[in-house]
C-alpha cells in the first residue's frame, strides 16, 4: 500500500519484536509462526500476535506453518528446533518490511522450501544498516543466529516511540478506523492497528 518501511522504522521494528521474542523465549516457549501475518504495527510500537501458536520446544514438530515463505530450514527438514526458528522468522519479517518481498521469494520456478534450505537469501535490496542483522538472522545454521536478547542489546537505544511509523501509514488508519488495514507492501501480510498492543512486543 505504501511500499517498504524506511530504515529507521525497520530498526525500531527489530527492537520491538526482539523484545517480544525475548519474553516468549524466557518463558520456555517458541512462537513458531513469526511471519508478517502475525505482526501488528501500532503507533506505540509493534506487537507479536497469535500467541496461541506458542509451544514448548519439546512439542514442536516439522509441520508447515501458515506462511512457509518464512519457515526455518531446520523445521522444513525435521531437525531439532527451538528459539532460533523465531529468529529466522524475524529476519524474514524485517526483510519483508524493508523491501516488500520475502528473502527467498523468486521468479525462478523452484520451490520456496528448496530455496530456504539450499540457497542464500536475497538481501540485495536491503539498506546497508539492515543487511548484517537480517543476514545473521537468516543463517542456515541455527547456532549462528543471534538470540533475541542479543538483538535487543545490539539495538541499543532504538525503541518504539512516537513517530516511529511514517505519517502516511498512521494516516491510512485514520481514514478507516474500523478495519484492520493491510500494510505497506500491499501484500496483506503485515497489519496496522491503532491503540494498545494486546500481545508480546513493545
Amino acid at each position: 500500500m505504501h511500499g517498504p518501511l524506511p530504515t529507521g522504522s525497520v530498526l525500531t521494528l527489530a527492537s520491538g519484536l526482539a523484545d517480544g521474542l525475548a519474553a516468549i523465549h524466557a518463558a520456555g516457549l517458541v512462537h513458531g509462526e513469526l511471519n508478517p501475518t502475525n505482526v501488528l504495527l501500532a503507533e506505540d510500537g509493534p506487537s507479536i500476535i497469535n500467541l496461541g501458536a506458542c509451544e514448548a520446544r519439546a512439542a514442536l514438530r516439522k509441520g508447515i506453518q501458515s506462511n512457509p515463505r518464512f519457515m526455518s530450514p531446520e523445521r522444513l527438514t525435521g531437525r531439532d528446533v527451538g528459539p532460533p526458528i523465531d529468529i529466522f522468522g524475524l529476519g524474514g519479517v524485517l526483510a519483508f518490511a524493508a523491501t516488500g518481498e520475502g528473502p527467498f521469494d523468486s521468479e525462478v520456478s523452484i520451490g520456496i522450501e528448496y530455496r530456504i534450505i539450499n540457497t542464500a537469501p536475497n538481501l540485495d535490496r536491503l539498506p546497508d544498516e539492515l543487511r548484517s542483522l537480517v543476514g545473521r538472522c537468516l543463517a542456515k545454521d541455527p547456532a549462528l543466529r543471534p538470540t533475541a536478547a542479543h538483538i535487543l542489546a545490539e539495538m541499543g537505544s532504538v525503541r518504539p516511540g512516537p513517530g516511529w511509523l511514517p505519517e502516511a501509514v498512521i494516516g491510512t488508519y485514520a481514514t478507516n478506523p474500523v478495519a484492520t488495514v493491510a500494510a505497506n507492501a500491499g501484500d496483506a501480510d503485515m497489519s496496522l492497528v491503532k491503540g494498545e498492543p494486546t500481545d508480546a512486543g513493545s
